[in-house]
């Protein structure tokens, strides 16, 4: 039942809105590219029904669900490859976002997303990518968005960029993943940890400006000291899961440092509420079960999820706190 539990404890807490991202894997069948369910070896929901079954648990709470089906966990190179290659990468690219499109809308979810790659050589680039979402409206009525990313390093460019995306008039949306520093200091003030923020904001203003859309924003900041140094500092594979033993975290580079955590998050918080064209804020990693001594991404459990109620109760009840 801990579909059940965590979208009444989401409810609770405040959120209105939940994100899931279904992964599926590049993989090949008779030589040729193909987009497959690989759950025995990734974190993938292990059918159609799982999935749907989340879905309308936290529909039964009222809360708002966007999807955001990925195709990761698997190396795929795309240099020097045919036209006959490429033709079935994005055949098999739209046949996986038309079978989530279909459960999205069979499930009641309220907006569907894609990141787009952009490596895609050829000069009709425009033309492919914006078929694509096309045929996601065929078969979903909700909003259609775009996800991109933020550059790493201390740049707030993100990737890819408004001149790149030349479909925006098309979607509804973009959501913009976050794991930048924000600081590269030790002890940062909380002033310095909002303008580092701010400034990596400011990088994704380029498409509101272009295409007068709303943008949504997504962070990934561990439960670790000195987390605001972002990607700089760490990668998403080198600090210990819940899964792993407590001495590993102790062998790391890394201390448990939750309190670090919740300071980045409020430097977005603070920030965003100055950017009204910014109508959306999320952080990646949420889990269905509270680990509080774990050094991992997810809120739950932790001083950010307690800073998250009161920003809730602020921005939806009109309440001081």
């Amino acid at each position: 039942d801990h579909f059940e539990t965590t979208a009444k404890h989401l409810k609770e807490t405040g959120f209105t809105w939940a994100e899931i991202d279904p992964p599926w894997q590049w993989t090949e069948e008779n030589g040729l590219l193909k987009v497959a369910n690989l759950s025995n070896e990734n974190p993938n929901y292990p059918d159609d029904q799982t999935l749907i079954d989340e879905i309308r648990a936290l529909k039964s709470q009222g809360l708002k669900v966007m999807l955001g089906p990925q195709i990761c966990c698997t190396a795929l190179s795309t240099q020097d490859r045919s036209n006959e290659w490429w033709e079935a990468y994005f055949a098999e690219t739209t046949r996986f976002l038309v079978h989530f499109a279909q459960i999205a809308q069979e499930a009641g979810v309220d907006a569907i997303y894609y990141a787009v790659q952009a490596d895609y050589p050829g000069n009709d680039y425009t033309t492919r990518w914006s078929a694509v979402f096309q045929e996601i409206r065929k078969h979903f009525s909700g909003e259609v968005g775009e996800m991109v990313w933020s550059a790493t390093g201390s740049s707030s460019a993100i990737h890819p960029n408004a001149d790149f995306i030349k479909w925006g008039n098309e979607l509804d949306f973009f959501f913009v993943a976050i794991d930048a520093p924000i600081s590269m200091n030790d002890h940062p003030t909380d002033d310095e940890l909002k303008q580092g923020a701010a400034n990596m904001l400011d990088g994704a203003r380029e498409l509101y400006d272009r295409y007068g859309k709303p943008v949504l924003v997504r962070t990934t900041y561990f439960n670790v000291k000195k987390t605001w140094k972002g990607n700089s500092y760490y990668s998403i594979s080198s600090v210990p899961w819940p899964s792993d033993q407590e001495q590993k975290l102790k062998e790391s580079q890394y201390e448990f440092g939750p309190d670090d955590q919740a300071r980045a998050i409020q430097a977005y918080f603070r920030a965003i509420a100055e950017r009204p064209w910014i109508i959306g804020y999320a952080q990646f990693g949420y889990t269905h079960w509270e680990y509080p001594l774990a050094a991992d991404l997810s809120v739950r459990g932790k001083p950010a999820e307690d800073l998250w109620k009161k920003w809730n109760k602020s921005i939806y009840n009109a309440k001081s706190f």
